[in-house]
Order: structure tokens, then C-alpha cells, then sequence
């Protein structure tokens, strides 16, 4: 049977490369928050640069989550850049600049006319404005007719 020193020191060492893991995780999670904010700067200015990914760091679907809760928590609904403001909010990226809010914008759009077509959501029109407002749709009723994906829920 080993010493209780040895033992004492091989827990010792245990904790510390344990100590040293969780630090580089850390350090792990912001280099890829860096390099994420970094990446979508450049698509930003230059949406045709080819950036070759070792790795991908996010699927594209995270959106929906945070479109999903904003609208839930809104009572008259959201506009595409009301969402796209949250969610760069969501990821932290900062709202103050433009190109990357029209580019995000534009990308919940498209995200949004999807759930539309699905009958997920369903767009209205308010007198007097340009912008669409975007609601979560309510559930179909039991004959059927109050949603149908071929036609989406567009109102004017």
C-alpha cells in the first residue's frame, strides 16, 4: 500500500490540474465569444470573405429561442429589427452598429417568414405604419380553418 503522502500529494496534483482545466475553459469560452464577435465583423463589412472555420462555433438556429421569448413576453408584437436588436443583445454584440444590425435584421426576416409559412407566427400590418409586426399565432381551432401553411396568416 502507497504512503499517505503520496497519496496526499497525487490529490494535491489532482486538484490543480483540475484548477487548471476549469480555467482554460474559461479561457476557451471568451477566445471563441472573441473570435465569433471577430467573424461576424468581417461578414459584416465584407460578406464575401471566405473564412475557412477549424471548428463551428454555433448553429444558426440559437435565434429562434430568443425570437420565440421576446414575442411571448411582447402584447402588441415585435418588428424584425426589434427582434434583431434582442437578439444581438442575446449574443452581446453591440447595438450600435448599424451594418450588423441591418445584416441581422435581415436574417430574422427571413427567419420570421419561415415560422410565418409554418404557421408558427403570423404577420400584421398596422394602419399607418410600414412595418410589419410579428405575434406568435394561436393555435389552430378543432375544424382547422384558422391556420393553413399554404396560405400564412398575413393580415392587413
Amino acid at each position: 500500500m502507497a504512503s499517505t503522502a503520496t497519496i496526499r500529494q497525487l490529490h494535491r496534483d489532482r486538484a490543480e490540474l483540475v484548477g487548471l482545466l476549469e480555467r482554460y475553459e474559461a479561457v476557451t469560452r471568451q477566445l471563441r465569444a472573441d473570435l465569433t464577435h471577430l467573424e461576424e465583423s468581417i461578414r459584416a463589412l465584407d460578406p464575401a470573405a471566405d473564412m475557412a472555420a477549424p471548428i463551428k462555433l454555433r448553429r444558426r438556429t440559437r435565434m429562434a429561442p430568443v425570437i420565440f421569448e421576446t414575442l411571448r413576453a411582447a402584447k402588441d408584437g415585435c418588428t424584425a429589427r426589434e427582434l434583431a436588436l434582442h437578439v444581438m443583445v442575446a449574443r452581446g454584440i453591440d447595438t450600435g452598429n448599424r451594418k450588423l444590425s441591418r445584416e441581422l435584421t435581415r436574417r430574422v426576416s427571413g427567419l420570421l417568414r419561415y415560422f410565418r409559412k409554418c404557421g408558427v407566427l403570423r404577420s400584421k400590418l398596422p394602419a399607418g405604419t410600414h412595418a410589419l409586426r410579428w405575434e406568435i399565432a394561436p393555435a389552430p381551432t378543432a375544424s382547422g380553418l384558422d391556420l393553413d401553411p399554404k396560405y400564412p396568416a398575413h393580415q392587413e
